[in-house]
């Protein structure tokens, strides 16, 4: 199965990418392989390092970042409510199986939400693919609450799964971490930036079942080799006091009241 797409063009758009995005259909298909389940446990398991608990939090889940945070509703201190995003390039699928639906079908450069309302954004299968990075970051930046933290998930560009059109990761544009820092810190302030999916983009068996070993080992490696780059960044808002302004106002000076005479 390929992700890569025929070559189109978006007009005056930032971002002209070299293919389309995937389908929601090629994203599900993909997630439910064998290499796509390894994948969505070291997704997992990259959210989780970032943030332990999401107790009461209210999550966005923007592009297809479903399948990292599907383990979070079994867990007693997962967030109060998980919302995914979707794009209208992609389509939606809803989600999650068997409740009441959550997911929506948006433009990501002009999401229906009100200023401040969320305060985790999770974004996986979304950055690379948007036609305006700056739009997309300053909508990201009006629907979370200030000291919200988001996560962005990007393919790696120095990494092999950028290259291997059989995964979602080859679509779209893959960023260095420079890149990164260039396109999301220009709106918030930067956390930490860890490296995931060190595992090859390989069908053989033996290897997937080898993941988790290699995942812990290629924490000591370069970042560079890692598949996938995960940024953290909170949206802060300094408050000041504002120009001092020195007004001259009325002096009061007190005066001694005068003594009434007993006649008076």
């Amino acid at each position: 199965m390929s992700f890569q797409h025929d070559v189109h063009k978006r007009g005056e758009s930032q971002y002209t990418p070299s293919m389309s995005q995937p389908s929601i259909v090629r994203y599900r298909e993909f997630y439910a392989s064998p290499l796509g389940r390894v994948v969505r446990r070291q997704l997992f398991h990259a959210v989780h390092q970032h943030w332990p608990e999401l107790r009461d939090d209210v999550v966005a889940a923007m592009g297809y970042a479903t399948p990292p945070l599907r383990p979070f509703l079994r867990q007693e201190n997962g967030p109060a409510q998980i919302f995914p995003i979707m794009s209208a390039q992609q389509g939606a699928m809803t989600w999650p199986d068997h409740v009441k639906n959550r997911a929506v079908l948006v433009h990501l450069d002009r999401l229906p939400y009100a200023d401040h309302s969320f305060n985790r954004l999770v974004l996986l299968h979304c950055l690379e693919h948007a036609d305006s990075q700056h739009q997309l970051m300053e909508e990201c930046w009006r629907i979370l609450t200030p000291g919200g933290r988001m996560l962005v998930m990007v393919p790696n560009r120095a990494s092999i799964w950028a290259r291997r059109s059989s995964t979602p990761f080859s679509a779209g544009r893959p960023y260095s971490r420079e890149q990164l820092r260039e396109v999301v810190c220009h709106r918030f302030t930067h956390i930490e930036t860890s490296s995931h999916l060190f595992v090859p983009p390989s069908a053989s068996r033996w290897m997937q079942q080898l993941a988790s070993l290699i995942e812990q080992c290629g924490q000591m490696l370069p970042f560079c080799l890692g598949g996938v780059t995960v940024m953290e960044v909170e949206k802060q808002i300094y408050a000041g006091l504002g120009e001092r302004v020195d007004k001259k106002g009325p002096v009061y000076v007190p005066v001694a009241r005068p003594a009434l005479s007993r006649q008076g």
